[in-house]
């Protein structure tokens, strides 16, 4: 029997928030290899959006791949790349900064799928009708809530959202988290950055996640906007049409 093959469309959607002048999210869709990705650089650090471009520039090399472990293992190997790059550029800047940000990468293959992130960009999947996060924030605001210091109506606008606790560029190794699932057909995938996650919720995705990608994404971002996100905001949607076998 052939390897299992996925059938999938995607969209993807990113604005500018008010308060930059440049976008510092970034986006990658590369549907031909089954690789998706959002980044957000770090507000407030220097060149965020060369950070965000620098991560989708390295993923966007990863040739395709007939496995889904060695298409895994080169995302891991991108983020290392990218990681390297910013590390230096920020070192080597006078005086010298950060320049970080985050990463949340979908691959899909052989009726597989795998997430890789490191900060607060999400991926979501939507399955019968429900929304799921399958990300776990690298952020001050998920370990406060952990240790039950705050309450999730409290952590909505809490001073500290934007903190992460871990992003691509920051430290001699970019502290990545992953997980694998089994992907069925009718699946619907949701990545984004915080300005999207911070003013929609992962309920209210189930209904927003239509199997159109382009609708998916533009209700999304128009959501996003109309409560008042002033933060860049960026989401892809996938739709997986089928999973068989290979003729």
């Amino acid at each position: 029997m052939e390897p299992l093959i996925s059938l999938w469309r995607s969209a993807a959607l990113s604005h500018c928030g008010v308060r930059h002048r440049e976008n510092e999210d970034s986006c990658l869709a590369r549907p031909e290899v089954g690789l998706w990705a959002v980044a957000d650089g770090m507000g407030g650090h220097a060149d965020g959006h060369i950070a965000s471009r620098t991560l989708c520039r390295a993923l966007g090399r990863i040739p395709a791949s007939g496995s889904l472990p060695e298409l895994a293992m080169s995302v891991d190997a991108a983020i290392a790349e990218a990681n390297d790059t910013l590390l230096i550029r920020g070192t080597s800047a006078q005086p010298p900064t950060v320049i970080g940000t985050t990463a949340a990468v979908l691959v899909i293959h052989s009726g597989y799928g795998v997430c890789t992130w490191c900060g607060d960009s999400r991926v979501h999947l939507v399955r019968d009708g429900e929304a799921f996060l399958l990300t776990r924030d690298h952020s001050l605001i998920q370990e406060m809530l952990d240790r039950g210091e705050i309450d999730r109506e409290a952590a909505r606008d809490h001073r500290a959202g934007h903190i992460v606790s871990r992003a691509v560029g920051v430290g001699s190794v970019a502290e990545i988290e992953r997980i694998a699932i089994e992907v069925w057909p009718g699946d619907r995938f949701l990545l984004c950055t915080d300005g999207i996650s911070r003013h929609v919720s992962v309920p209210e995705l189930a209904e927003l996640v239509v199997d159109d990608p382009e609708a998916a994404v533009r209700g999304v971002v128009d959501l996003a906007q109309a409560r008042g996100a002033t933060d860049d905001v960026t989401a892809i949607a996938v739709s997986l049409d089928a999973v068989g076998v290979e003729a």
